[in-house]
């Protein structure tokens, strides 16, 4: 096996730091589905609340509000849905070499759903993940 690095101890603090990153990366993946879990956790008790609001006549225009809205309003997001979808793969196929925002289909989509409440990224987050070799 060859040491081309001229790595002491053949490069096994490399590994090691390897397997610490992939430890991290897993842990940032549970992260953001905890996160996730929580975010659908705050809309489900939202909810709860103004259903249990529906009694009082004045309060409970809110929720007659929702529900006569209801069909306009999942219609609007099917069509968002699929807009911001049609968005982030064509992100993601045409820039996901370059930018790690759109590096995979998860990351594109959450950039394109930032671009929508306007979230921008700056030009240097732009930048400096570009490949400088991808062009050739």
């Amino acid at each position: 096996e060859a040491n081309w690095l001229k790595l002491a101890t053949n490069g096994e603090g490399m590994q090691a730091a390897a397997q610490q990153y992939e430890a991290v990366n897993a842990l940032a993946h549970k992260w953001d589905y905890y996160m996730f879990l929580n975010a659908v956790n705050v809309i489900l008790k939202v909810a709860s609340v103004l259903k249990m609001m529906d009694f009082h006549p004045d309060i409970g225009m809110i929720t007659r509000t929702i529900r006569k809205a209801s069909n306009d309003l999942a219609n609007y997001f099917v069509v968002t849905s699929i807009v911001v979808t049609v968005y982030a793969v064509m992100a993601h196929v045409f820039l996901g070499d370059r930018i790690l925002a759109v590096s995979t289909l998860s990351k594109a989509y959450t950039t394109c759903m930032n671009f929508m409440v306007g979230e921008f990224l700056d030009q240097h987050e732009w930048t400096r993940n570009m490949n400088p070799l991808a062009g050739m």
